[in-house]
């Protein structure tokens, strides 16, 4: 998760291009979810062995993956809203 992780924020500052960053924390969270399918059963199963720790991890990682995706989203949205006039002066 750690290495995915880190590579999915290496390859986000690599691209030029917002919605390709949004793409991988979109996918990032995606696959976050599926470990966290995985890790239910066995946090369960065997709670003695690491794995609630895992699980805790891997939801850490789902968040902050969730966040930076909200937060493109969010540069997006203002990249295409039009600058309303009058909100500053003229210069000449």
């Amino acid at each position: 998760m750690r290495h995915t992780y880190a590579l999915a924020a290496h390859l986000a500052r690599k691209t030029g291009s917002l919605e390709e960053v949004a793409t991988f924390w979109k996918e990032m969270s995606k696959l976050c979810d599926v470990a966290l399918g995985v890790l239910r059963g066995l946090r369960d199963r065997y709670p003695y062995c690491g794995t609630p720790e895992l699980y805790d991890l891997t939801l850490d990682y789902k968040h902050a993956a969730d966040e930076r995706f909200n937060r493109v989203k969010e540069e997006l949205a203002w990249a295409t809203t039009e600058i309303p006039k009058g909100l500053f002066p003229v210069l000449n």
